[in-house]
């Protein structure tokens, strides 16, 4: 039977507020979220994992979801408040400045587990709380791990996700460079036994393995907002 999906991203889909010099401007965000409706626009078929709240962020994020054709049917809705996240963008750079609401999807259900099993792939990042459940699942059942280190945080579940991921052995593992600062003496390690993708936004993007690493260059575009286009 084939899969429903080329790729299922489990994430926490967030309404980011730019701090501009003029205004205050609401985009869709979230680390997977930016890619799945990517790759959505770009012929893919992706669905979502995950939960937003019964506000009107929510359903301006539901609306734009369903605009570019992804998937939602294992999108939760309730009661408690979308995730925001408040950022300072120039035409060139952004800087996060703080989160509000933030609140992630706590435990799969066997329908999540049918969804991904409906899937050739996996997207999810390193810190979401399911990332220990998702990573093996993804191995289990043949399917393609992809992994984000979005906002990489050091904390003491650190080493245990990092053998879990060893262990499942992704794809691509993708990061930036302030996450490369952040990840410290753990870089090392991840190139050693995975292909890391480090996106340098302007600049392009690099990739790294056991073997070395090479550069690529960014298209050249004329910049007008560079939030989630790493």
């Amino acid at each position: 039977m084939p899969s429903e999906f080329d790729l299922v991203g489990i994430g926490t889909p967030s309404m980011d507020v730019l701090h501009t010099k003029t205004a205050l401007v609401g985009r869709f965000g979230g680390p997977v979220a930016n890619v799945v409706v990517a790759l959505s626009k770009w012929g893919m078929k992706t669905g979502l994992i995950g939960r937003i709240g019964d506000d009107y962020y929510g359903k301006r994020l539901l609306e734009d979801f369903i605009t570019n054709k992804v998937n939602v049917s294992r999108l939760r809705v309730d009661k408690d408040s979308t995730s925001i996240w408040h950022i300072n963008v120039t035409r060139d750079e952004k800087e996060i400045l703080y989160s509000e609401y933030y609140k992630s999807l706590k435990k799969l259900s066997p329908e999540d587990t049918e969804y991904i099993k409906n899937s050739k792939s996996v997207f999810v990042r390193f810190n979401n709380h399911l990332f220990s459940t998702i990573a093996p699942m993804a191995k289990s059942k043949r399917k393609k791990l992809f992994v984000t280190l979005h906002l990489f945080e050091s904390d003491k579940e650190n080493e245990n996700r990092l053998k879990i991921m060893e262990n499942c052995k992704p794809e691509i593992i993708f990061m930036n460079e302030e996450e490369i600062e952040t990840a410290g003496g753990i870089f090392d390690r991840l190139i050693s036994n995975n292909l890391v993708v480090v996106t340098r936004g302007k600049k392009g993007c690099s990739v790294y393995s056991k073997r070395g690493n090479d550069d690529f260059e960014s298209i050249k575009v004329n910049t007008v907002d560079p939030t989630g286009a790493g």
